[in-house]
């Protein structure tokens, strides 16, 4: 899992490039924007790649319920 401040390694070129139209795909965004984005160096698509990993993560539903389980008045 990629933290805030947990930057992996670039990967290589083609992964790189497969992984970006990924993302790409998934923003949903008009043509001029795309050409904008794709016009990226390879540092910047990488950035724009975790931030999208980090942004995707999801807790799971039992560590919510362990929270809530917290205020629940144990009397009930």
């Amino acid at each position: 899992m990629i933290g805030p401040t947990t930057v992996p390694p670039k990967p290589p070129q083609e992964q790189l490039d497969k992984m970006f139209d990924d993302v790409l795909k998934h923003m949903d965004l008009p043509v001029d924007k795309l050409r904008i984005l794709r016009g990226y160096d390879n540092d910047k698509k990488w950035k724009l790649i975790v931030d999208q990993q980090v942004a995707k993560q999801v807790t799971p539903p039992a560590k919510y319920l362990e929270k809530l389980s917290y205020f629940l008045d144990k009397k009930c």
